[in-house]
C-alpha cells in the first residue's frame, strides 16, 4: 500500500509545468518572507507599530503590533501549502485544474508580496 501511494506521489508531479509554476511561486514566497525580515530585524525595537494598509479616502486605516506584518507572507505560505495539496490529489485525474491551481498560487503570490511590500514600504 505505501508503495503504490509513493508511486502515485511521483506520477503527480512528473509533470515539468506543475514544478516550475510551483518552484516560482515558492521562490517569490521566500523573496516576499526574507524582504519583510530584512526590513523588520533592524526596526524591531524602535517602532511602536506598523502602518499596515492605505488607502486613498482614508489615509491609513489599519494598524498594529509589529507581528501583524507578518500576515501577508503568512497568507501566502497558508495558500501555497493548500493549493499544492489540492493539486496534488487532482493531479491524477484532473491534470488541467492541477495546473490551473499551482498557476494561481504564483498570481496569488504575486499579490500577497505586492500587499506586504507595500507594508513595509509604508513604514520606511
Amino acid at each position: 500500500m505505501v508503495k503504490s501511494l509513493l508511486s502515485k506521489k511521483r506520477r503527480s508531479w512528473r509533470s515539468r509545468k506543475l514544478r516550475v509554476w510551483a518552484t516560482v511561486g515558492f521562490v517569490i514566497l521566500l523573496v516576499h518572507w526574507l524582504f519583510v525580515l530584512v526590513f523588520l530585524l533592524p526596526r524591531l525595537g524602535q517602532l511602536s507599530f506598523f502602518r499596515l494598509h492605505y488607502t486613498a479616502e482614508y489615509g491609513v486605516d489599519w494598524i498594529g503590533n509589529w507581528y501583524y506584518i507578518f500576515t501577508f507572507p503568512a497568507l501566502g505560505l497558508v495558500f501555497h501549502l493548500l493549493n499544492g495539496f489540492v493539486s496534488d490529489r487532482l493531479s491524477s485525474q484532473y491534470r488541467l485544474f492541477s495546473e490551473m491551481i499551482v498557476q494561481s498560487t504564483v498570481f496569488l503570490q504575486i499579490a500577497f508580496a505586492a500587499a506586504g511590500v507595500m507594508a513595509v514600504l509604508l513604514n520606511a
